[in-house]
């Protein structure tokens, strides 16, 4: 178990070559997700590489159900201490806030629904507007250099 970003400040910079990640991204709560990537960027040396895998999908049914739910519900803390929250940050959001970090993603696997698992008219308003193609990636792999 580790203490969150407590765990990532005792690391010393740049002392780092190789971070890994398998579906951890995603439940790092919202609030929490730039201040982890700057750490995670902090720590890296130069010349490092980080590799995530991040599933973009709902823990209950691998769908899009979290999609359902506005901002105000789904970061309540009854939901955000709840087992099934993920921060639902999609991946052009994520790719952003990896440059913003002062990474450069390289996307080597992406995995796509080929139709949204459920209906836009289903969706909190912030995700109904998002584009076809943010929605349908439910999978993908980077590589942050």
């Amino acid at each position: 178990m580790t203490e969150g970003l407590d765990s990532l400040r005792k690391i010393p910079s740049a002392s780092v070559d190789f971070v890994w990640s398998n579906a951890v991204l995603p439940y790092v709560r919202r609030n929490q997700f730039v201040l982890t990537l700057q750490e995670l960027r902090r720590v890296q040396r130069q010349g490092g590489v980080a590799s995530h895998t991040i599933p973009i999908k709902d823990i209950i049914g691998g769908k899009l159900n979290d999609l359902r739910f506005g901002a105000g519900i789904w970061e309540s803390p009854l939901m955000a201490n709840s087992r099934f929250y993920t921060n639902r940050l999609r991946y052009v959001e994520l790719l952003r806030l990896f440059r913003e970090a002062g990474f450069e993603p390289e996307v080597v696997r992406k995995i796509c629904w080929k139709t949204l698992p459920i209906p836009r008219r289903k969706m909190a308003k912030e995700f109904a507007q998002l584009s076809e193609e943010d929605l349908q990636v439910s999978e993908f792999d980077v590589l942050l250099h």
